[in-house]
């Protein structure tokens, strides 16, 4: 019968080392124990290390294609994006973005210089009573069109603006 596992079949034609040899990112959970030192401390490392493992790939693959999923369905639902884009509003995933200005800018008087690094406060910005009457409170109807419109454009920037803004904003919104 021909051999499909090219690992397994390193390890039977190979010898261990040849096989580590090809994958050498692997390593028992007994191997990885004794490198760690103590007796008490590889025991540990025995019993814990299948749950980290569990983690790391059972748990990054079912919540990534969970996480999937719940955005495709978002997307498919309109009145579900208003909460979507409410959320991201009061929680703001990135808090500040800093941006190099490519020309002067005079800000309430004082005029910053070209090449200046300036920190935008994200969360600042979408909690601002001036855009967002009653800004702690989450009302996902803020973003009713008729309840958007005329609403400065870089009042709600979850994802920055500009030219270097985020990739995901088209995905997302």
């Amino acid at each position: 019968m021909k051999q499909t596992n090219y690992r397994k079949r390193l390890k039977e034609e190979g010898g261990k080392q040849e096989y580590r040899r090809h994958s050498n990112w692997f390593r028992s959970h007994e191997e990885t124990a004794a490198l760690l030192g103590s007796p008490a401390t590889a025991e540990l490392a025995k019993d814990f290390l299948p749950s980290v493992d569990t983690l790391m790939f059972a748990g990054h693959d079912t919540t990534s294609t969970g996480s999937s999923w719940a955005l495709w369905l978002f997307g498919c639902y309109p009145e579900i994006q208003r909460r979507v884009q409410e959320s991201l509003r009061v929680c703001t995933i990135v808090p500040m973005i800093m941006r190099q200005l490519g020309a002067d800018q005079e800000l309430e008087g004082v005029t910053l210089p070209e090449g200046t690094q300036v920190i935008i406060n994200q969360h600042e910005v979408h909690r601002d009573p001036m855009y967002w009457p009653d800004p702690e409170k989450f009302d996902p109807d803020r973003f009713l069109p008729e309840n958007s419109a005329g609403r400065h454009p870089f009042a709600f920037i979850p994802f920055s603006a500009g030219s270097r803004n985020c990739i995901g904003q088209r995905l997302v919104l």
